[in-house]
C-alpha cells in the first residue's frame, strides 16, 4: 500500500459484497441504492463534512446517474430508487 488513503479506498471496494450480506440488501437495483445511501449517511455522521464529501464523491456520481437514468428509461426502477 502506498498510503492510508489508498488502503481505505481499496478496502471499501473489497468490502462491497460483504456489505450486501451484513445489511441484507440484495445485489439488485434497490440494494445498490440502499448501500449508497447507507455509506453516505455513515460518512456524514462520523467524518468531518469535507472529508465525508471527499470519500462520497463516487457515491454522489452514482446516485445522480442512477436517478437520471431511472427517470428517463426505467420508471419502475425510479419508484424503487426513491422508496
Amino acid at each position: 500500500m502506498v498510503n492510508d488513503l489508498t488502503f481505505y479506498l481499496r478496502q471499501a471496494a473489497l468490502n462491497h459484497d460483504i456489505e450486501h450480506l451484513v445489511t441484507g440488501f440484495g445485489p439488485n437495483h434497490g440494494g445498490e441504492i440502499a448501500l449508497l445511501n447507507g455509506n453516505m449517511y455513515s460518512r456524514v455522521r462520523y467524518f468531518h463534512p469535507e472529508l465525508s464529501s471527499f470519500f462520497s464523491r463516487i457515491a454522489f456520481y452514482l446516485k445522480a446517474k442512477t436517478i437520471l437514468k431511472d427517470g428517463l428509461y426505467y420508471p419502475e426502477a425510479l419508484v424503487v430508487n426513491l422508496d
